[in-house]
């Protein structure tokens, strides 16, 4: 059967049943409680003495519903006044479980919902709950205070010892300890205001960096909502924009490596700027590029034509403007290397009569120039086109000749062809099968 408390303290009647639900009793008590109400139920009938009982014995939640089952049945004042006293008790007991649980909140809830009613007989209880309720917030207080001054937070530190005394005002550690705190903000406080005077100083000197660092001494004991807070960023803006238009000048120059290095440090002082990181990104792709060229150069230089070709193409995927005029010379000198070594490589193959060859490099020579004359490739090329054309009519009446079966003439012809080109196409084969068959 439900317990129905009585109506002059409902809300903190309620919140007393949620506490007696999950409260942590005696546990040897609730059992002893519990085995006499059982030996009761089975003996007799319930009476006011059984509720009586179980109050006696710290069972606020039994008797109270002993009383209200009594009440039911046969209402009268006693068991009514019981029923009242029991309440309260449940509720103060209940203050005692959440203290126990460390919710010191929730306990200061229901003791401001009981004192006005409290028994006369129960006012120094409540007092002295209360002082022991208001004790256990300002330790937590003072244990949060401890914690942050031991990370060394001076100021949270200061923060909760003055709350832990608010509820706890006798506690002579806090007290102690937040004076320990107040003469460390004090000095903080002198040590900050020094080196903003540093800085100042510096700044009249026109010593911008050490002045920065000062401000930034300054600002880190001080706080970011300090004088020497806003002297330090509207500093290092400034800072950040000199070094920013150093570096475009020596990139206007053509010092690339401290046109680097500035812009490095303008990056560093205002890294949310976006021109410092467009112009930081630039320059790191100006000495990349800078240094594909110079692998470029050196492998044409060496002959590693493809090397020299795959470094150019890295260059030119950086999209530098400035690397515009060094990639078109290293080009053409990589193309006149490449160019050099193919007409070495055709007049060798003249030297040996391979006209064929030698008539198809040269041509590959002409293509690369975009048909510009280079050195004497044309000439030499129109004269191995001549001899080309020659060779084909000895080649056409030697295959005349032979389906004519005249072998002498065949073979002669064969002869005439090969002095002309030793490589021309089915020459060498034809005089070859013509000697197997002499032998």
């Amino acid at each position: 059967m439900g317990v129905c408390l009585p109506n002059s303290l409902p809300e903190a009647s309620n919140f007393a049943q949620d506490i007696a639900r999950w409260g942590r009793h005696n546990s040897f008590m609730r059992r002893l409680s519990m085995l006499g109400l059982f030996a009761v139920i089975s003996c007799q009938v319930t009476t006011i003495e059984d509720g009586d009982s179980m109050f006696r014995r710290g069972n606020y939640p039994q008797a109270l519903e002993i009383y209200s089952d009594l009440a039911s049945e046969e209402p009268s004042e006693e068991l009514h006044g019981r029923m009242e006293r029991t309440s309260y008790f449940l509720l103060e007991q209940g203050v005692r479980d959440l203290l126990h649980l460390e919710q010191a909140e929730d306990a200061l809830e229901v003791l401001d919902a009981i004192e006005k009613s409290a028994p006369a007989d129960r006012q120094d209880v409540v007092a002295a709950l209360r002082l022991r309720t208001m004790h256990q917030i300002g330790r937590r207080h003072f244990n949060l205070g401890f914690d942050f001054y031991e990370a060394t937070d001076i100021d949270a530190a200061a923060r909760e010892y003055t709350l832990c005394l608010s509820w706890d005002p006798e506690n002579t550690e806090a007290k102690i300890n937040l004076a320990k705190c107040e003469e460390w903000i004090a000095t903080r406080q002198r040590i900050g205001d020094n080196y903003y005077f540093e800085g100042m100083d510096s700044l009249r000197s026109d010593q911008d960096l050490r002045a920065r660092t000062a401000f930034m001494h300054a600002a880190s004991l001080l706080g970011d909502d300090s004088r020497a807070a806003e002297r330090l960023h509207n500093l290092t803006a400034s800072l950040a924009e000199q070094n920013r238009e150093k570096s475009l000048l020596y990139m206007s120059a053509g010092l690339t490596g401290q046109a680097w290095v500035t812009a490095q440090d303008a990056l560093f002082l205002a890294p949310q700027d976006a021109r410092n990181l467009e112009l930081t990104e630039h320059l790191a792709n100006v000495v990349l590029g800078n240094a594909y060229l110079l692998e470029a150069d050196i492998a044409q230089r060496g002959g590693a034509m493809q090397a020299a070709e795959e470094y150019l193409a890295k260059t030119r995927d950086l999209g530098v403007e400035e690397h515009g005029p060094r990639i078109v010379e290293v080009a053409e000198l990589t193309q006149e290397r490449r160019n050099s070594d193919r007409y070495s490589r055709a007049r060798a193959y003249e030297l040996d009569s391979q006209m064929v060859h030698a008539g198809d490099v040269y041509a590959e020579i002409l293509v690369d120039e975009a048909g510009f004359p280079w050195r004497d490739v044309e000439k030499r090329l129109a004269a191995i086109r001549t001899r080309l054309a020659a060779a084909e009519s000895v080649m056409k009446a030697a295959i005349a000749a032979h389906q004519a079966g005249d072998d002498s003439t065949y073979a002669t012809r064969l002869q005439e062809v090969l002095r002309m080109s030793v490589d021309y196409p089915g020459a060498l084969v034809a005089y070859r099968a013509l000697l197997a068959e002499k032998q």
